[in-house]
């Protein structure tokens, strides 16, 4: 599992669906929109012909009612995605340096043991 296999949720979402009274199948497709989101590196949106796998299509339209989704042409996005999960490119960015941090220290690793090899030998 990588630095950023996650996305994000409020400790508080229960309580904030709970006041708004969202439903518990627009509340499932709101997790599973998360998940969706995270997974296909969406940024926040979901794709119309995507809908059936998060819930029924009246799902999308209860959680744009209740705000948590604004509505698109071609599908869905979640209201302020960016200030919670962050911007993709700066995800894959740490992603990338996470990688080259490792790399380097497997190196780093590897070098040490053959050093230490080495000096048994003499």
């Amino acid at each position: 599992m990588g630095a950023e296999d996650f996305v994000k949720l409020s400790v508080n979402c229960r309580t904030d669906f709970a006041t708004t009274e969202l439903s518990t199948a627009a509340e499932l497709a709101f997790y599973r929109g998360l998940i969706y989101c995270g997974l296909n590196n969406t940024s926040g949106f979901v794709p119309r012909r995507d809908i059936a796998t998060l819930g029924p299509k009246r799902v999308a339209d209860e959680l744009v009612a209740k705000g948590y989704w604004e509505a698109a042409p071609t599908g869905w996005s979640f209201r302020s995605w960016d200030k919670w999960q962050g911007d993709w490119e700066q995800i894959a960015e740490k992603r990338r340096r996470d990688a080259e941090r490792k790399r380097q220290k497997r190196r780093e690793e590897r070098a040490a043991l053959f050093n230490d090899e080495d000096g048994d030998a003499a």
